[in-house]
């Protein structure tokens, strides 16, 4: 979990490292292909900006604001949106430009964990996807979307999560508040 918090989706390249370590190590390991089709499909996803090896080091902190923003919605595009996935992004901000749906991106959003913060540690995959939840409700916006099905389940999950006893308690003691349950 402590790569997902500094590296975001890059995370993905470390665990096809170690797949490849053990299978260099067990002799089962098919050079060719790593060579041949692996290794040049990783160098042309970072030509395209697509792995970031440098992480990005947080987002300032929206300032509590009290004005609903009925006007605009939240948009939450998760890490794969802004990398592995940006096709989707763009099309997905396309259409909904085309619609007279007006999107703004909150700068202090982080990584909704995903897969590997519920599957291993269940706090974080509540206190993650909440952290943003929250700082978007405190920024004024009163809609959130998220065209990433992975992140939706996770910021949904974790509004049903976050109000059981014991996390709530977790959560509050580390936040002093939470979102709405909407």
């Amino acid at each position: 979990m402590r790569g997902i918090s500094i590296f975001g989706k890059m995370y993905e390249a470390g665990l096809m490292g170690e797949i490849y370590l053990r299978q260099m190590m067990s002799g089962t390991l098919d050079y060719k292909q790593l060579v041949k089709r692996d290794l040049p499909l990783a160098l042309k996803m970072i030509a395209k900006r697509k792995l970031k090896l440098l992480p990005s080091f947080g987002k300032s902190a929206i300032p509590d604001k009290t004005a609903e923003r009925k006007d605009v919605i939240a948009y939450y595009p998760g890490c794969s949106l802004h990398g592995t996935s940006s096709e989707y992004d763009t099309s997905t901000r396309a259409v909904l430009s085309r619609l007279g749906v007006t999107l703004e991106e909150p700068k202090s959003w982080n990584c909704c964990g995903s897969t590997p913060a519920h599957s291993t540690d269940h706090y974080l995959s509540v206190l993650l996807p909440i952290r943003t939840v929250h700082s978007m409700e405190k920024a004024g916006y009163s809609n959130i979307t998220t065209p990433c099905p992975s992140c939706f389940i996770r910021l949904r999950t974790a509004q049903i999560e976050c109000r059981k006893e014991g996390i709530q308690d977790k959560l509050l003691a580390e936040m002093g508040e939470l979102p709405s349950p909407d």
